[in-house]
């Protein structure tokens, strides 16, 4: 149950990196 919780909390983490470089990246297009 607790490896549950720390998987899900890494996958959270990564989608938000993800997230966070496409908008960078979308940002530097627009610029």
């Amino acid at each position: 149950m607790v490896y549950t919780s720390l998987v899900s909390t890494v996958k959270d983490g990564l989608n938000r990196n993800l997230l966070y470089q496409i908008i960078i990246e979308f940002v530097q297009i627009m610029a």
